[in-house]
């Protein structure tokens, strides 16, 4: 802290336990808390580093404006790895997650959220900085249903639970389920190895996947011509599978770069073609997954 100018930003990389030990640590964490210089706190995930197991966060501090600063950003990306030999790493998919999480403040339940000052203070938080306190990352538990283990059917909940691909195309539903003898079940109307090609073949998913192609095809026209005269500095600063990069990535300008030199298409519509491609690719294989484990 020292070492920083009044307006000066850094980064550091430290264990977990500083978010959360008492004595002279929680002395230093609630001075630094209530002068507003933390920014963000990014949980990574574990056996990252050579020569320690233990999961590291990464400490962004920032003086500028630590007056007005009302809460902390924190992102608890410690699911977000591969493994590599006997160590993980960070993927680019991973970082990219990070840096634009991060860039634009977003609130994914589960992974992030902007914490106010006033619930760090709080009398049953008492500035402890535990990322697990603020955000519930933990893995929702898979229901057994014993009556359709024993008697057959697909409970409706399961079907239910994928609602959000029934609103798109509600005649896929239909196609594929029938109601069951029992109550609160359904059944197959064709062969769980049939499953794939009759949703690819429904006239719906058909539609679906020809608007998203084409919505595809627009935002490519309009931004290939952009991110061909980005730099090789620039796109290394984006995809680096280093844990040093990453870090530095998240205080650096350079990964704004690439988004906000996209001005031939809003925010709006680049999120609507990344919603529509990723449902139309996950909702074959979320499916038939379920079909074919639920139909045994």
């Amino acid at each position: 802290m020292r070492i920083l100018k009044p307006s000066g930003r850094g980064a550091c990389i430290l264990p977990h336990g500083v978010l959360f030990r008492g004595n002279a640590e929680g002395v230093i964490r609630k001075n630094l808390i209530q002068r507003g210089y933390i920014k963000a706190i990014i949980g990574l995930p574990a056996n990252l580093f050579y020569g320690t197991g233990i999961p590291a966060c990464v400490l962004l501090i920032d003086k500028d404006g630590g007056a007005d600063r009302k809460g902390i950003f924190m992102i608890d990306a410690s699911k977000g790895f591969m493994k590599d030999g006997n160590k993980n790493r960070l993927r680019s998919l991973d970082i990219h997650k990070i840096v634009d999480t991060f860039s634009h403040r977003t609130d994914v339940p589960g992974y992030s959220r902007m914490v106010p000052v006033d619930e760090i203070s709080d009398a049953k938080n008492d500035f402890n900085l535990n990322l697990p306190r603020y955000i519930d990352s933990t893995e929702p538990e898979d229901l057994q249903d014993i009556n359709g283990h024993l008697r057959g059917g697909i409970p409706e909940r399961d079907i239910d639970a994928v609602d959000r691909y029934w609103k798109i195309i509600p005649g896929v539903r239909s196609a594929l389920f029938e109601r069951s003898p029992y109550p609160g079940y359904s059944q197959l109307r064709v062969a769980a190895s049939d499953i794939k090609s009759a949703i690819f073949s429904h006239p719906e998913f058909t539609t679906f996947n020809q608007s998203a192609t084409k919505l595809l095809k627009k935002w490519k026209k309009a931004n290939r011509p952009v991110l061909k005269t980005l730099t090789r500095s620039a796109s290394e600063a984006l995809v680096s599978p280093s844990p040093l990069s990453a870090s530095e990535a998240l205080v650096s300008p350079s990964p704004l770069s690439a988004s906000e030199a996209l001005p031939e298409t809003s925010d709006s519509s680049r999120s609507a073609c990344a919603s529509k491609t990723s449902s139309a690719s996950m909702f074959a294989a979320d499916s038939e997954s379920a079909g074919a484990s639920l139909a045994l």
